[in-house]
Parts: C-alpha cells; sequence; structure tokens
C-alpha cells in the first residue's frame, strides 16, 4: 500500500511540475522605426443606438443629427468633463427640435450608459482600439483626431448610419492582446508613442490558471516594463473575442514600472 502512494506521489510531482514549468512564448526585435501606440479607428455611427432617430412613421430622422454629434464627441473621448458637455450639447440639440421631454430621456440614458469602461460599442472613447478610459488627449492622439475628422462629412445626412452589436469584437494593434494593454500602459505612463527595441514573453500554468508575463525594452528607457497576466485560458491572449470574454479572460495582476526612462 505505502508502494502504491509512493508511485501515485511520484507521478503527481512529474505532472504539476509539468504543468508549472515555463513555455517561452517569443522574443522579437522589432523594427527599430515601429512606433507603438493606442490608434483611433475611423469614425462611424449608429444613430441614436438602440433609441430610435426620430419620431415612427411622422419624422423619422427627427434628431439623427444630434446623435450623430454626440457619437464625434464619444468616438474621439477625452476626459469626465468633456463627456458631460457631450451629453449636456446632446440634450440642448433634441431639445431645439421641440422635443424637450425627449431630450431629458436622452440625457438620462447617455449619463448612465456612456460610462467609458462598459463592454459597450457605444461608450465614451469607443473609437480606440485599446480602451483608454477617461484622460485629456496627449498631443499626437489630438492629431490623429483631427486628421481623421478631416474625413467626416460636415453634412451629418451623408454620413452611413451602421448599426453595432452590443458587445464589440475586440479589435487587436498587435495581435497580442496581453501586449495591447501593455502598450497601453506604457504609452500612458511614457506620454509619447514608442519604440520596443526588445520583447519576451512566456507562460507559465499553475494550480491558480495560467500566467502570462510579457518584458518589454522600450526606447529611452534603462529597464523593461514588467507586466503579469492571469489568464483563464491558455491561449486567452491571441484567441479572437468579444470585449466582455476578453474582460472575463485577461486580467493585468502586476506591472513593474522603470524608474528610469526619458
Amino acid at each position: 500500500m505505502k508502494i502504491h502512494k509512493f508511485v501515485a506521489s511520484f507521478w503527481l510531482l512529474i505532472i504539476f511540475g509539468c504543468a508549472t514549468s515555463p513555455q517561452k512564448l517569443s522574443e522579437r526585435q522589432p523594427n527599430d522605426t515601429t512606433l507603438y501606440q493606442n490608434k483611433l479607428l475611423p469614425f462611424s455611427s449608429d444613430g441614436c443606438s438602440r433609441f430610435p432617430d426620430g419620431i415612427p412613421y411622422s419624422d423619422e430622422t427627427k434628431w439623427r443629427h444630434c446623435c450623430v454629434a454626440h457619437d464625434i464627441s464619444y468616438w474621439a473621448g477625452g476626459t469626465k468633463e468633456e463627456r458631460k458637455n457631450a451629453d449636456l450639447n446632446l440634450k440642448t440639440c433634441v431639445a431645439n427640435t421641440g422635443e424637450e421631454s425627449i431630450a431629458v430621456a436622452m440625457y438620462a440614458g447617455v449619463r448612465l450608459g456612456g460610462y467609458a469602461h462598459f463592454p459597450t460599442s457605444w461608450k465614451w472613447g469607443y473609437g480606440w482600439a485599446i480602451e483608454r478610459g477617461y484622460a485629456a488627449h496627449s498631443s499626437d492622439e489630438k492629431i490623429q483626431i483631427e486628421n481623421l475628422k478631416k474625413q467626416i462629412p460636415t453634412d451629418y445626412d451623408l454620413i452611413p448610419i451602421v448599426e453595432q452589436p452590443i458587445v464589440p469584437q475586440r479589435v487587436s494593434l498587435t495581435g497580442n492582446y496581453c501586449l495591447d494593454a501593455s502598450v497601453q500602459q506604457i504609452e500612458l505612463t511614457l506620454e509619447r508613442p514608442f519604440q520596443i527595441v526588445s520583447q519576451k514573453q512566456w507562460t507559465e500554468e499553475t494550480s491558480a490558471g495560467w500566467f502570462r508575463y510579457i518584458n518589454v525594452q522600450t526606447d529611452g528607457c534603462q529597464e523593461p516594463f514588467e507586466f503579469s497576466f492571469h489568464l483563464l485560458r491558455s491561449n486567452a491572449c491571441e484567441t479572437p473575442m468579444n470585449e466582455v470574454v476578453a474582460r472575463a479572460r485577461i486580467r493585468i495582476r502586476k506591472l513593474v514600472i522603470p524608474k528610469t526612462c526619458t
């Protein structure tokens, strides 16, 4: 009986030891000219989202232009104060169509439903590939916004209305959601686009689940940024998924920021 217990313990030790051994995923040296930064996608509008664009069977687009103008603000995002002003402008615009009660209802709806950290297609800052939350735009972000605004027709009736799913597919800049999150955190820290000098990734499986580790060496920093992510699936960083699933499967566990960066 003792022999059987010994053999069983031996095999459990082997299995557990294999499960916790690190798996190296990548070690690469990107082209020095590659700039890493959050990216603003071209503007798109779903009109008044799940709210009517006007009065059914009468004037069906009566306040749609108000929603498109509101979408332009939400698409680019920014600070909490800028969001509040955008919502107030929507309320004023709809009220100016003669629909004051509708204006009040829509204002209440966007104040509740437009939170920047909701995993929805109409949240504040929905145009950015990587969620940026509430923050003032950097000089580089302002350039992206101004360049893309030039493509938006001044006549809002010419802007196509594209209905989006409530929960959008997560967009990836790098093909790796964990590296995307790393890029966002690094850009917020450095307050500028940056070049990756080198990066390493590896995964470890433990009894608590999978952990992805990413070390990123950037230009201007003497030491690497060190990230660890808790994953609910071993391939969560690479598998296409929507916002809700992505948030459930990928969580930043730890971030070590270099002390010396220029």
